[in-house]
């Protein structure tokens, strides 16, 4: 059986819905070039792809170390503390994650009967993009914390 590999759904909903965006953007402004009028289910359609992104991005970011951090610590520190310091690290982010996600889902849940005004979709589509974004953060947050477990144990056994 193969293997599912997270970071590629994860990168797939993000480039995909990027890919949306992009699109929707430039039919709406040539759109306007052309008729002189902007049309709001589209700018309705872009704001809710652009949330997706956004929290899509999120837990990629993470996955990837390509978030903005201070890495001054990581510099003057011996490896093993190194090691330590990030395990800190991906468990505040994981209490953080798991903090957002379950209050993401209950805003999704109550979120269902609430309408986008021009469209009538249901806010609970775009509001699951918290609950995606900050889930992956938390997926991704113990792979970290096993990962940097199983170096520490590393480290130990070499000494």
């Amino acid at each position: 059986m193969k293997k599912v590999n997270i970071g590629s759904i994860v990168n797939f909903v993000g480039g995909f819905m990027l890919m949306g965006t992009v699109l929707l953007t430039l039919f709406d402004v040539f759109g306007y070039w052309i008729t002189g009028r902007s049309y709001a289910q589209v700018q309705e359609l872009i704001l809710a792809l652009f949330v997706w992104v956004v929290y899509a991005g999120m837990g990629e970011l993470y996955r990837s170390g390509d978030q903005i951090s201070i890495d001054l610590l990581e510099k003057i520190l011996p490896n093993k503390a190194k090691i330590i310091v990030q395990t800190v690290i991906d468990v505040i982010v994981l209490a953080f994650s798991g903090i957002v996600t379950y209050y993401a889902v209950l805003l999704t849940i109550r979120s269902v009967t609430k309408l986008t005004p021009v469209m009538k979709i249901p806010y609970c589509y775009i509001d699951a993009a918290i609950v995606f974004g900050a889930g992956t953060m938390v997926f991704f947050a113990v792979q970290r914390i096993i990962q940097n477990i199983k170096k520490l144990k590393q480290d130990k056994k070499g000494e």
